[in-house]
């Protein structure tokens, strides 16, 4: 084991993705079914709770733990980054669709202070972003210690005060190759060692299309047919390698945050990782498509053994 989690062998990742496969492409009652025992599973460890985002996967997720909870602990971590509207419009459909849970929310200071002084510019992915820190010790950018510093470190706190001893995730296996891998190399519902409960993931099977159908029939008032506001933070950048991204979504929807978040450092970091001279504030005025981009083949492909 290396770091948090346990990494299975080849032979185990190979089995587990054959059966995911299969699982994926199943019905949606019978991916809800086995939704339903995992979470059967999970409630039996002890005290649960659930982290919300207001996205459609935790939505789905919350709707299926509180069938066997109505009472469930369940937080929302407000990171400051996210779509404004998005908290305009969670208290009231919270409230509504989930009277019975004990909903908690928390708020991160302030993120442009955190990365000026700590560094941890979400940029590149989770499991890729050490090989170009390797390569360039300068770099100050790690995605997993921002989602630290303005999400988990703050729900830890209500975890531990709370003596839970089981977390549900609405992670899913298609989302992300880091997902996947997660998925993997633990699998439903599994111990970490660094922390006294377990993580549950009971919807990694579930593709993009079980959860708009699973929402449909079972929380119509989710506003799941129309982009009508962004769930994640909204300059990060684990995804930069990709076109579109968030950044490049950012910068086209509303230009003066993302100059903000440029001039915050965000710039000088992806200036150093594609090696472009000049100051931050040239580049950010007169080659703005230079910072929206990182090309790069396989940035992945020995991240298994990096991080």
């Amino acid at each position: 084991m290396k770091g948090v989690y346990a990494r299975a062998n080849a032979e185990q990742i190979a089995a587990r993705r054959r059966v995911l496969e299969g699982l994926q492409t199943a019905p949606l009652e019978a991916k809800v079914e086995i939704a339903s025992r995992v979470i059967e599973q999970a409630l039996k460890i002890g005290r649960p709770a659930l982290l919300y985002s207001g996205g459609k996967d935790s939505t789905v997720l919350l709707h299926l733990v509180t069938r066997q909870a109505p009472d469930l602990l369940t937080i929302y971590n407000d990171t400051t980054l996210s779509d404004p509207r998005l908290k305009t419009w969670m208290a009231p459909f919270i409230y509504s669709n989930f009277p019975e849970i004990d909903f908690r929310q928390t708020t991160a200071e302030d993120p442009i202070a955190m990365w000026q002084k700590r560094g941890h510019y979400p940029i590149m992915s989770k499991r890729g972003h050490t090989i170009y820190k390797k390569r360039d010790p300068q770099l100050r950018i790690s995605p997993v210690q921002c989602c630290y510093q303005l999400k988990e470190k703050y729900a830890n706190t209500i975890l531990g005060t709370e003596e839970i001893q089981v977390v549900f995730w609405g992670n899913r296996a298609a989302e992300s190759a880091r997902r996947l891998m997660t998925f993997l190399d633990n699998g439903y519902l599994f111990k970490p060692k660094k922390y006294a409960w377990h993580q549950a993931y009971p919807i990694q099977h579930f593709t993009d299309q079980d959860v708009a159908d699973y929402l449909k029939r079972h929380v119509p008032e989710y506003p799941a047919g129309r982009k009508a506001f962004e769930t994640g933070c909204l300059p990060c950048a684990t995804n930069i390698t990709f076109w579109p991204n968030n950044l490049s979504k950012l910068y086209q929807e509303d230009r003066g945050a993302w100059e903000k978040y440029m001039r915050a450092g965000f710039a000088e970091q992806i200036m150093r990782i594609k090696g472009i001279p000049g100051s931050p504030e040239e580049i950010i005025t007169t080659r703005p498509e230079l910072l929206l981009h990182i090309e790069t083949r396989s940035l992945n492909r020995d991240s298994r053994k990096e991080d």
